[in-house]
């Protein structure tokens, strides 16, 4: 089985119709220019579980800036596209001077039907806003945007159709009713949130709140599918809130940075869509998912993308990773070492 492969095969050809001329092959799948910022759309991990099963990291990421050094006016840029993220955060490459916009999911055969739709609205996304909020970052920090050519035929005039039409469905749908509504989420709640991992949960309306352990304290994962985008419109909210030591302000955006740098582009303890952000006290993870990308029966996979974040980072930053009767009942699974392993690694 080779479920990446697949999946960049299925945008490729079925979902995005990337235009050969304005694509390249890659040894971890593709390059293309869907304007004049280009993707690259790979795989750049697999796992293989205890019963065979074979699961890649399929990653996508647009170039944003280029020739950066972080600094105050960088880290103000940054800072407002970790605010304001939707499936996607920045992350930065310090050997190369190089920002982008990232996304990485785990896709195994079991959900690459449901996933790879969601990996197309995810990479249409990046476009756009590379496509939109580049030139302001670059302005406002005084660098330059990553902006590029195909090798052989040049620089793309025109975006590809499809960027135009996804902003007008991104419109449309922007602005209709949410398609997140009260009863999914009081039905997720009863169904899945009323016993380990969760520590509590409650809901109401549309949107539910969840406390998962962390060390002695506990974790926040709120959901809410009554919020708007400021650009994109109504969708499903999602923000994770760790307690996390006092930083100097202008350490705080360095230190997003470095979670995101482990977190969407190499292996993600959830879902790697949205972008970590950290305020000098606590260290949230939000994503915001359009109302474009809705499907019912989502949320449980969501959750549970949200608990395996919150165990890995209780892990971490706590010492806690649920196997204690403490923090929850022993059929609890605790997440694999090497995984907290890496995670480990970003601080080092």
């Amino acid at each position: 089985m080779n479920p990446g492969k697949n999946t960049i095969d299925w945008l490729k050809n079925e979902q995005l119709h990337i235009d050969p001329e304005w694509m390249i092959e890659t040894p971890k799948g593709l390059t293309w220019w869907p304007g004049r910022h280009a993707q690259h759309i790979e795989v750049v991990g697999r796992e293989t579980g205890p019963d065979g099963d074979v699961a890649d990291y399929v990653r996508i990421r647009t170039d944003f800036l280029k020739n950066c050094q972080l600094n105050p006016r960088l880290n103000a840029g940054i800072n407002l596209i970790m605010k304001n993220c939707t499936m996607a955060g920045p992350v930065f490459d310090k050997q190369t001077g190089e920002l982008g916009l990232c996304s990485i999911v785990r896709v195994h055969e079991g959900i690459r039907g449901w996933m790879a739709p969601l990996l197309s609205v995810a990479a249409m996304l990046q476009v756009l806003e590379a496509q939109n909020l580049a030139p302001m970052v670059a302005e406002l920090a005084g660098v330059q945007t990553a902006e590029s050519g195909h090798p052989d035929n040049g620089t793309r005039e025109e975006s590809d159709e499809l960027v135009g039409g996804f902003a007008g469905i991104l419109e449309e749908t922007g602005d209709a009713e949410s398609g997140w509504r009260a009863s999914e989420f009081e039905s997720a709640l009863n169904q899945y949130m009323q016993g380990p991992p969760a520590l509590m949960a409650s809901g109401g309306g549309a949107g539910l709140t969840v406390e998962f352990p962390y060390g002695e304290f506990s974790s926040l994962c709120q959901f809410k599918g009554d919020e708007a985008h400021p650009i994109i419109g109504k969708g499903l909210l999602i923000k994770q809130t760790f307690p996390f030591h006092n930083l100097e302000e202008n350490k705080t955006t360095n230190a997003a940075l470095e979670m995101n740098r482990g977190e969407l582009s190499r292996r993600p303890a959830g879902y790697g869509f949205g972008s970590y952000r950290h305020d000098g006290s606590c260290l949230h993870f939000t994503c915001f998912i359009p109302n474009a990308a809705y499907r019912a029966g989502f949320l449980p996979n969501l959750y549970f993308a949200c608990a395996g974040r919150a165990q890995a980072l209780s892990a971490v930053f706590t010492k806690n990773d649920w196997s204690t009767p403490r923090s929850a009942p022993s059929q609890t699974k605790a997440r694999p070492k090497s995984a907290l392993e890496r995670m480990m690694d970003f601080f080092k």
